[in-house]
């Protein structure tokens, strides 16, 4: 009897130390500026890889809110409309530290319904509009201009599937305060360049990522990534298209309650393009803020909000909702 009663106590502390795994894990949000957005950049992972038979899902969706207008040299660009994102996703622990999963989003880009309220926003803490009240109000306008030449001109509401994404992650390291993996992706072109939900180009990424539970003997677990990505050509802007790119995230995570996460994160990349354009041919930095909630045993909510801190390289404001569940 104590024997069952030991098997079972620590079943049940290993289900809630997989759960907590789960509950850690660093917020899934990348950058969604449409010029970006179409070569499906990997979001932050923990890097505690997912036990044997283990499958988690994921259901996400967010909206981005953008505007920049700029010219410099022979370039100019305006962005200015929002989109949304749909994305499924699952991944499966198959033993020997390896798991693997997919991610497949819906991306739809309309006027939206955000300008009023960012305004308002900007005005109240004083923060600079970019000249947004000199527009009409949520309208779509992606223009792109080289050499008095249109490249991109992006008018009409449009929606469809991006690109697949199938991942593999290996684990390199365990222990109970620590774990390491690595990690790869391939994103395969089921996107459309005319909607803007993919570039039409298969990408490939390989990054590193690391998380450390309880900072300092402290309620607190942190996650690094750091990670390139090799891009072919694509259809949208590909003679300005660079052929990789880097990226990482930095996230620090706080125990506040039982089932009850905040989290901030850093989420950076080098621009996809060579421009003379912030837009385009600058690195980019977003903050992001939110958390993370135990709704019953084997499902989860994540909330998030990003900014764009290296301004113009991402979304004015990007916000996000993911349900979570352990199959």
């Amino acid at each position: 009897m104590r024997r069952c009663i030991g098997i079972c106590c620590g079943l049940l502390a290993l289900a809630a130390a997989r759960a907590d795994e789960i509950l850690d894990q660093p917020l899934a949000l990348s950058n969604r500026q449409p010029l970006v957005q179409i070569y499906n950049l990997p979001a932050a992972r923990s890097g505690a890889v997912l036990a044997m038979d283990q499958t988690t899902a994921r259901l996400g969706f967010d909206v981005a809110n953008n505007f920049a207008s700029a010219q410099r040299g022979s370039e100019s660009i305006f962005l200015d409309g929002e989109s949304r994102r749909i994305e499924l996703g699952a991944n499966r622990g198959i033993g020997n530290g390896w798991e693997v999963g997919f991610s497949l989003p819906w991306i739809s880009y309309s006027g939206g319904s955000l300008d009023s309220f960012i305004e308002q926003w900007h005005s109240t803490f004083g923060l600079p509009d970019g000249g947004r009240p000199d527009y009409r109000r949520n309208q779509l306008r992606f223009q792109y201009q080289r050499a008095g030449t249109s490249e991109l001109n992006f008018t009409n509401a449009e929606s469809g599937i991006g690109d697949l994404q199938l991942n593999a992650a290996y684990s390199l390291a365990s222990a109970t305060d620590s774990a390491v993996a690595l990690a790869a992706a391939i994103n395969l072109p089921t996107g459309d360049a005319d909607k803007l939900t993919g570039a039409e180009a298969t990408n490939i990424s390989l990054s590193l990522a690391a998380t450390h539970y309880g900072v300092f003997g402290l309620p607190l677990t942190a996650t690094a990534n750091i990670g390139s990505m090799w891009l072919d050509r694509g259809a949208v802007l590909g003679d300005r298209q660079k052929s990789s790119v880097w990226f990482g995230a930095a996230e620090i995570g706080w125990a506040v309650a039982d089932g009850w996460r905040l989290k901030a994160q850093l989420a950076a990349h080098t621009a996809f393009y060579s421009s003379e354009l912030r837009e385009l041919g600058a690195d980019s930095v977003q903050l992001l803020l939110g958390g993370s909630v135990r709704l019953a045993p084997r499902w989860w909510l994540d909330i998030a909000a990003g900014e764009d801190i290296a301004v113009d390289t991402a979304p004015d404001i990007t916000l996000q909702i993911a349900l979570k569940a352990s199959l």
